[in-house]
């Protein structure tokens, strides 16, 4: 089996990069830019550090928001698993009381990030619909959405929120 080289290192090898890498400075800092984005899980913003760079109002324009990753668990099974301190906080902070994936997809909406990403969040499924494992070697990125997993109300619920943090 043949492995991927590092993504930089294949990319500094192509003539073609060398090509494209004169870049007015105006592209250049502006590359420079994105590349120093955040990335901020929300499933790690809770910890009651005032401190801790995921929580909502500590993002950048330029962080990329997650409601977890695909080695995180679901935000439902997440926030099913919750003590009630760290329930609370996500509560009190994202001003929403209630014991769904809603609180983390608003909080997402509601920052100054640009970027979101939500994968089968928005779905409000459980741990059983959990993507990967870490450590795991069976099971894992198997899992595939059915249209019946997804709300009829979604799309209505989706135009509410967006066009509430104005991002429509």
């Amino acid at each position: 089996m043949r492995y991927c080289r590092p993504f930089s290192a294949s990319f500094r090898s192509c003539r073609w990069w060398r090509k494209i890498s004169v870049l007015s400075r105006g592209s250049r800092s502006a590359a420079r830019a994105l590349s120093s984005a955040r990335h901020a899980d929300l499933q790690f913003a809770f910890d009651g550090s005032r401190e801790n760079p995921y929580i909502p109002h500590r993002h950048t324009p330029l962080s990329v928001v997650y409601t977890g990753t695909h080695d995180n668990d679901t935000t439902l099974g997440w926030y099913d698993q919750l003590e009630d301190e760290t329930r609370l906080r996500v509560q009190i902070i994202s001003v929403i009381r209630a014991n769904h994936a809603r609180p983390l997809l608003r909080a997402a909406l509601a920052s100054v990030a640009q970027l979101r990403y939500y994968d089968a969040d928005l779905l409000e499924l459980d741990s059983a619909h959990r993507m990967n494992i870490p450590g795991t070697s069976s099971g894992n990125w198997c899992w595939q959405f059915d249209w019946p997993q997804v709300p009829e109300e979604l799309s209505a619920r989706l135009r509410q929120w967006l066009s509430l943090y104005g991002r429509l």
